[in-house]
């Protein structure tokens, strides 16, 4: 046989209070924790283009490299100065690549804990607002 035990609580609204607010400063932390998480994520995601461009323009310049004649410096006749051309170079478009499944269904549950987050921090603030 249980014997039942009740505790009484002075101010029970206050104590609910404090509980929702404590709450909801946790979601906001966690959102801010997301925020950073994806910052961080798209930094990476630059820094992996950045390297495929350096690649690239490596390549490049080696196959220039290659093509051009062999000579040496002294060979070379000494001229004035000429006035500087401003040469514009062609804008590279960009090549979409495609996602992996994997990245989808990571993006996918990331907008899913996000949007559940928010849904809690709705709820915690109307809970407040009728207190």
């Amino acid at each position: 046989m249980k014997k039942e035990f009740y505790v009484g609580i002075t101010e029970p609204k206050e104590v609910r209070r404090n509980i929702l607010e404590s709450s909801k400063t946790f979601v906001q932390a966690l959102q801010r924790c997301d925020a950073v998480n994806r910052t961080r994520e798209e930094k990476q995601r630059a820094m992996l283009e950045l390297k495929d461009t350096i690649t690239e323009i490596s390549t490049a310049a080696t196959e220039l490299k290659t093509i051009m004649p062999d000579y040496k410096i002294s060979s070379l006749p000494k001229n004035k100065p000429e006035k500087k051309v401003k040469v514009m170079m062609p804008v590279r478009k960009k090549t979409g690549k495609a996602k992996t499944e994997k990245g989808i269904k990571k993006t996918e549950k990331k907008e899913t804990d996000i949007n559940r987050l928010q849904k809690e921090l709705s709820t915690i603030e109307t809970k407040l607002r009728g207190l």
